[in-house]
């Protein structure tokens, strides 16, 4: 994750535990990234 460019870039999101387990396909990983995207583009923008 690129803080200060607001911007996810890792590829890979990794969940431990049992979330984790059911979390592992390729649809999730695109799901989470997006969402961890907008997540992060709303955080910056309250800055």
């Amino acid at each position: 994750m690129d803080i200060g460019a607001c911007k996810v870039t890792d590829s890979d999101i990794n969940i431990s535990g049992k979330a984790g387990e059911l979390l592992t396909g390729p649809q999730t990983q695109e799901f989470l990234r997006n969402w961890a995207q907008i997540r992060l583009s709303n955080l910056c923008g309250m800055q």
